[in-house]
């Protein structure tokens, strides 16, 4: 190259690479954004936002979960909150896995298996719940209770 040339390099975001990554960044928010946002929108996002919820101790989120009728009043919701306050933490939930989902209509049924540790020890926990569509959304069709 002649002296006085300059050697001129693509801009950073312009290089093959930085556009690859780009654009994996932007298919992984897609997913990440709609299935935070619609987590509701499937029995198995319902239950995945309860469990998720649960390992966050998140009490307003979990009753939010719960059918519109079964939700409980600001009074039993503060109620739980003191009940399990500090006691959650201490509670980890983890490796969700579905068994299996069966809908009919507006309801549905999901059996499911998590780990919950607890004071070091660790047991899988099978369970059962039954969902209600309302709206468009999946509920647990269940009473709230602690």
């Amino acid at each position: 190259m002649p002296a006085h040339q300059e050697h001129i390099t693509a801009p950073f975001y312009k290089k093959p690479a930085f556009l690859a990554i780009a654009v994996l960044v932007l298919i992984a928010g897609f997913f990440l954004l709609r299935d935070s946002g619609g987590s509701m929108s499937t029995p198995e996002g319902t239950i995945k936002a309860l469990v998720n919820a649960l390992d966050d101790a998140d009490i307003k989120t979990i009753a939010s979960l719960y059918a519109p009728e079964e939700q409980p009043d600001a009074a039993e919701l503060e109620e739980a909150e003191e009940f399990l306050n500090g006691m959650m933490e201490d509670v980890k939930f983890d490796n969700l896995e579905i068994i299996d989902v069966s809908v009919d209509g507006d309801k549905a049924h999901v059996e499911y298996r998590v780990d919950v540790s607890f004071m070091g020890e660790t047991n899988t926990d099978k369970d059962v719940s039954d969902l209600i569509r309302i709206n468009g959304k999946w509920y647990i069709d269940d009473s709230f209770a602690f």
